[in-house]
């Protein structure tokens, strides 16, 4: 979690890890607005990763909203990144992702299995 607090913030950070989705899709928002935005201080790749962790986790999580909203901000974040770190650690990153995507695709939610 340190290196999360560091990048988007403690609360936000706190939100994430929230027992209550609402405030999981929340934090969701707000860092995507960031990338968005691209309000962050330090190293680009450090700052990629940290994303993808996020994204890893999120793309566990059993609430739909929550899964699909990670899901895009997936998207805004190899959009925003990808040109400045070079198609090698994108590619590195978003591998990490693979297992959880494939574990949501053999869910019985048919909402997360239809988005994965």
């Amino acid at each position: 979690r340190g290196g999360m607090a560091e990048v988007v913030g403690e609360y936000t950070v706190m939100c994430l890890f929230s027992r209550n989705w609402v405030l999981r899709d929340a934090a969701l928002q707000k860092i995507e607005k960031m990338v968005e935005e691209e309000d962050f201080k330090g190293d680009a790749k450090e700052n990629f990763r940290t994303h993808i962790r996020v994204i890893g986790k999120l793309l566990k999580d059993k609430v739909a909203n929550v899964f699909n909203g990670a899901l895009h901000l997936l998207s805004t974040v190899v959009q925003k990144y990808a040109p400045e770190l070079g198609p090698k650690d994108t590619q590195s990153g978003v591998a990490e992702l693979i297992p959880p995507l494939l574990e949501k695709m053999g869910d019985t939610n048919a909402r997360l299995k239809d988005a994965a």
